[in-house]
């Protein structure tokens, strides 16, 4: 038998091994487990990267040189034009088969056009403007470059828009990364 300690319950020493408190029945009276604090720790660090993930969108506004060369097209090779589609085709095809849509649109260059449901932001301050996709709550977002914040500001719900944006995939509605108001 170890050093006791007291119950965090009702302060009567136990021994930091036993299972409950004799006087009241606490479960691990004398604090939880090392091994559980540890495993617990790793799985709010878990959480929050999957939080970080799924609310960033994938898009970072801070890397610009990647995106810049992205862009850029080779002097030698002619630019490749966007794909254009209407952002209601757009949902309905990721609804029908996300991996034929993401075969289509990710990562490629799309010239989307709708009208708009709302301009909002995210909890990294991120500029998103949804474009309505038919029914309720249905729409495609478009996370704006941060240089697009006096249009997106000068926006208003029913605008019909286009923004040059590149495809990126299905997080509940589809996702659009790197957007310019056209």
């Amino acid at each position: 038998m170890g050093s006791l300690k007291p119950c965090q319950g009702c302060q009567r020493m136990v021994d930091p091994s036993a299972p409950t408190c004799p006087g009241c029945g606490r479960p691990h009276p004398t604090g939880m487990p090392l091994t559980q604090k540890v495993g617990a720790v790793l799985v709010a660090v878990v959480v929050i990267f999957v939080i970080v993930g799924l609310a960033g969108g994938g898009s970072s506004s801070s890397s610009s040189t990647p995106r810049a060369a992205e862009a850029a097209p080779e002097p030698d090779r002619p630019a490749v034009p966007p794909v254009e589609i209407a952002a209601t085709a757009l949902f309905r095809v990721y609804h029908e088969n996300e991996v034929s849509a993401d075969d289509a649109y990710k990562g490629k260059r799309l010239l989307v056009a709708g009208r708009v449901a709302s301009i909002d932001k995210d909890i990294f301050d991120h500029i998103i403007v949804r474009l309505a996709a038919g029914g309720f709550m249905q729409t495609v977002d478009a996370t704006m470059q941060p240089n697009q914040k006096a249009e997106a500001a000068a926006l208003h719900k029913g605008a019909t828009v286009s923004v040059l944006c590149t495809g990126n995939g299905l997080i509940m509605d589809p996702q659009l990364d790197d957007c310019v108001l056209q």
